[in-house]
């Protein structure tokens, strides 16, 4: 700046004594009396936090595309096929299209509703009508409309009547969204759990499975963060990250543990009404 006599303007990647990694944009001008520069003034700004919101939606824009690309390229691809040998298909190679077709358009219209719950949760734009929920009734409700898949089952333990400060219909959806997830990584047995503990409501979903990657766990709750099952069993990858925003949106707290003597733990901490 000095050499040249113009502003300065840098973006500079440093690291503190206690070795944490800041990012600082600098910007300032050279005073000069006589011509001979005198002094350089500006500021220093941290600017690691955005940059750190900037990188991760540079990776959830990269992310939801290429989620979104497959379906809709399985979908495309059906559509040229119908349209050019619609005419000379048996009715058995038809209906195997149109039924690949159906689950391609049902799991693109899945993604694209999580894209935009996660969008508005982000924002603050997600209304929520906290009341006191019976959250035995939520948890017979969620096993009812969320049949197991052949091979696992579901067991519903309550202890009492826990009723905790939430909306109904996202508990119903934080339940709903844990529930699904056992079924498609857990072991055979899923255990919904509620019971009232310390002045809260606890409610748990475990399954006896192989447990979570020790390499996802410190991710575990962010968009896109999917074990090397998914390939096989599906999923987008956001359902975490939504209940995740909803149990905090609720004012309550969502941790995982290992189940013993192997599985997975998620417990899900609600307020109790006052």
């Amino acid at each position: 700046a000095i050499e040249r006599d113009e502003p300065l303007d840098a973006e500079q990647r440093i690291v503190r004594p206690d070795g944490i990694e800041k990012v600082i944009y600098a910007r300032g001008k050279v005073l000069r009396e006589n011509g001979v520069a005198v002094k350089l003034i500006g500021t220093a700004q941290d600017i690691t936090e955005r940059k750190k919101q900037e990188t991760f939606r540079e990776q959830f824009i990269a992310n939801a595309a290429h989620e979104l690309r497959t379906p809709m390229t399985t979908l495309v691809g059906f559509v040229e096929m119908l349209s050019r040998k619609r005419s000379t298909m048996p009715e058995t190679q038809l209906q195997v299209v149109i039924d690949a077709m159906a689950r391609s358009g049902d799991r693109l219209a899945v993604l694209i509703n999580n894209l935009l719950d996660l969008s508005k949760l982000q924002q603050g734009e997600l209304e929520f009508d906290l009341a006191p929920v019976a959250v035995g009734e939520v948890l017979e409700t969620v096993k009812d409309s969320t049949p197991p898949p052949e091979g696992k089952s579901v067991e519903v333990s309550v202890q009492g009547e826990p009723v905790a400060l939430a909306d109904r219909h996202r508990l119903d959806q934080v339940v709903s969204n844990l529930l699904t997830n056992a079924y498609r990584y857990g072991g055979p047995t899923i255990r919904m759990e509620a019971c009232e503990t310390n002045g809260s409501v606890v409610v748990t979903v475990a399954d006896d499975g192989e447990g979570i990657e020790a390499g996802l766990l410190t991710n575990l709750f962010d968009p896109f963060t999917r074990g090397a099952a998914s390939s096989e069993v599906g999923g987008s990858g956001l359902g975490l990250a939504i209940v995740k925003m909803l149990v905090d949106a609720s004012g309550g707290e969502i941790w995982h543990e290992p189940e013993s003597p192997h599985g997975t733990r998620f417990n899900v901490r609600l307020k109790r009404p006052s």
